[in-house]
């Protein structure tokens, strides 16, 4: 989606931005460019209070399994989200049971800029609610905790394996103990379907005991430092956003870098 402010110092290149913003936010049912002449801080704040409200909608619709209703004017920025909201809805649903919906928001981008390989072109971020980064908290700090433990440099196998039984009886499923073949997968579920796979997410027990202590504790100071930051964003408040009013506290999000992520 474009939000296209059309200020009086970019006139000269009002038709050429937009027919690149449009192309930019094409999908299968069409560009989602919405233009504000002017650019007036006004007319801006308006079209933004009015895509946080049908977003509001959007998300409690989902959670509700209902039809998206349309809370804002029709033929702005919220309406663009409706439409957005109702083209995932039908993705989902198509997914579900097995049609073949048509495919929207598929594309590709290139994370550094073409002209400058050394420049990020994306800053690339995850977005998570409260619940999710606590719960991401408190599977990185058993590990932490068992990583700086004296114990840790007697035998390195045994550590991965006391990680899967914490792990396990956190989540009240002692079968984890032997199904768990990477470190990655006692992160939580929400960090399997993301775009990469970084080493620690990748980390079998054979990796771990085949690294020099001098690693292992590289790879530990790395989740430590990672778990600080996930404490000091859960610990301040105007890091959070409040999609919905009505929403409980646990369902505030916030984002995180990908490269913050383990």
């Amino acid at each position: 989606m474009t939000i296209h402010l059309k200020t009086p110092a970019g006139r000269e290149n009002h038709d050429s931005a937009e027919a690149a913003y449009r192309g930019l936010s094409a999908s299968g049912g069409g560009p989602s460019y919405l233009a504000i002449p002017g650019g007036k801080i006004a007319d801006v704040r308006a079209e933004l209070d009015a895509l946080a409200a049908q977003l509001a909608e959007n998300v409690a619709a989902t959670r509700e399994r209902r039809p998206i209703e349309a809370v804002a004017p029709a033929g702005g920025a919220g309406d663009l989200v409706r439409r957005i909201g109702l083209a995932m809805q039908l993705e989902y649903v198509g997914r579900r049971e097995g049609a073949a919906a048509p495919a929207f928001y598929t594309g590709f981008t290139t994370d550094k800029a073409m002209e400058v390989p050394a420049r990020d072109a994306l800053d690339i971020r995850v977005m998570l609610t409260r619940n999710q980064l606590s719960s991401l908290a408190e599977a990185l700090r058993p590990i932490v905790e068992e990583g700086e433990a004296p114990r840790a440099d007697s035998d390195p196998l045994a550590f991965f394996r006391r990680i899967q039984e914490l792990s396990a009886r956190a989540n009240n499923d002692m079968r984890q103990i032997g199904e768990t073949t990477e470190l990655g997968s006692l992160l939580g579920e929400y960090l399997e379907d993301l775009p990469y796979r970084s080493e620690i997410l990748n980390l079998t027990q054979a990796d771990w005991a085949r690294f020099n202590r001098a690693r292992q504790r590289d790879l530990i100071y790395q989740l430590k430092s990672k778990l600080a930051l996930y404490r000091d964003i859960h610990a301040t408040p105007e890091k959070w956003i409040k999609l919905d009013p009505r929403a409980v506290d646990g369902e505030d999000v916030t984002t995180i870098p990908l490269y913050r992520l383990p």
